[in-house]
């Protein structure tokens, strides 16, 4: 199965993340195991209606993606690349990412901490360590998606003057991977890696060669620091987070707040909260309270799922209605920068994590596409595009 169109990546993506679900627990589920990780208690939840909300919650939007958006993604992935500045692109992309790594290996006393605990740690007290671990989280995803996956691609484009490029980014990726303890990171790095490719001219990527591949590192990873790992418990965790990790929450959702629905600036960052002088909650970090309490919340994380759940906390039953709506409009305005943005690495990086952001957004909730880091980094590319026209009225 050829993509060679990252739209066509993303589609799958979401589809993979959300549907083969349903025909686990309707065909290979006879003792219900992954159904009630899925609902847990909400036995009495009907399934099939479950996923016919998602199913229409979601067709919209991946119909206006496959119809309509993978036509400016597809010219501008058709453009020759301008290799203006590369190495100076590269370079400063690179001294980032070391930047980061010295910054995190120095908070953490001259140690990585996976290294430090390879071989000692049970998968019981695994997510306590983790949560008990003092990573900054902001500057780790900067430093990974943009940074990191900045010098990835412009080392893959360099990489046809020196496989060197290369390398050097991805051994630098591979280490600030190391001092995070979390998995997703790894898959979320291969996925943006993926849509930065696939922008790449006569570049295309086959999913049947792929999985294996992902599914063999992981696999890799995990057995190194868990001697004696058993591969069907590796695939069992692996169906459970892909194909109900996503959105095993949403009924919690629907339940909490069906006659209760939540302020609309909680779907605003928090910084911007706290600029505006208030203090709304977040309907995933409501859901996690009401589920596992305060005193395990540290070590469960928030409770996110796809938009339609916080959507639906916020604006009742018109939610989906009003969240396709506001999803697809700043898909159209993406993809108006998007016609008028020149290939060159800069670009190149910035569209491709504007489109990770937005898909990883459509699992988290409708906040993303309200306003978030989403919206900031396309005024920044509308910002680039401006000055980039008016460069040469500037010089005359």
């Amino acid at each position: 199965m050829n993509l060679n169109n990252p739209i066509y990546l993303i589609v799958s993506y979401i589809f993979i993340f959300t549907f083969p679900g349903l025909f686990i627990l309707n065909y290979f589920d006879p003792n219900n195991e992954f159904f009630f990780y899925a609902f847990g208690s909400l036995t009495d939840f009907n399934v099939n209606n479950f996923y016919s909300n998602i199913f229409f919650g979601l067709i919209p939007i991946l119909l206006f993606l496959v119809i309509f958006f993978r036509i400016p993604a597809q010219s501008f992935k058709n453009q020759d690349i301008d290799l203006t500045n590369a190495r100076f692109i590269y370079f400063n992309f690179i001294a980032a990412l070391i930047l980061i790594n010295l910054y995190f290996f120095i908070s953490f006393n001259y140690s990585i901490p996976i290294v430090s605990i390879a071989g000692l740690v049970t998968n019981e007290s695994y997510s306590m360590l983790r949560s008990s671990l003092s990573l900054n989280n902001g500057i780790f995803n900067v430093g990974l998606y943009f940074f990191g996956f900045g010098s990835v691609i412009s080392g893959l484009i360099l990489s046809k003057r020196s496989y060197l490029y290369y390398i050097f980014s991805l051994f630098f990726c591979a280490i600030l991977l190391l001092f995070n303890m979390q998995k997703s990171p790894f898959i979320d790095f291969i996925f943006l890696c993926s849509i930065g490719y696939l922008f790449l001219k006569n570049k295309s990527i086959n999913l049947l060669f792929i999985a294996p591949i992902v599914l063999t590192l992981i696999y890799s990873v995990v057995s190194f620091y868990n001697p004696g790992y058993e591969i069907s418990r590796l695939l069992q965790f692996i169906f459970q987070r892909i194909f109900f990790g996503e959105i095993s929450d949403l009924p919690l959702y629907y339940s909490l707040f069906k006659n209760d629905p939540i302020s609309f600036y909680s779907v605003l960052p928090p910084y911007i909260n706290n600029f505006l002088g208030f203090n709304f909650q977040a309907a995933s970090k409501i859901v996690a309270l009401n589920v596992v309490g305060y005193d395990n919340l540290i070590s469960v994380g928030y409770f996110n799922t796809i938009f339609l759940g916080e959507a639906y906390a916020v604006f009742g039953s018109f939610g989906a209605f009003y969240a396709q709506i506001l999803i697809i409009l700043n898909f159209i305005f993406l993809g108006l920068l998007i016609n008028k943005t020149p290939k060159n690495i800069f670009t190149i990086i910035l569209i491709s994590y504007i489109i990770f952001k937005y898909t990883k957004g459509i699992f988290a909730g409708v906040g993303p596409f309200i306003f978030s880091t989403n919206q900031i980094f396309m005024l920044i590319l509308a910002f680039y595009l401006i000055v980039k026209k008016n460069l040469p009225k500037m010089s005359t």
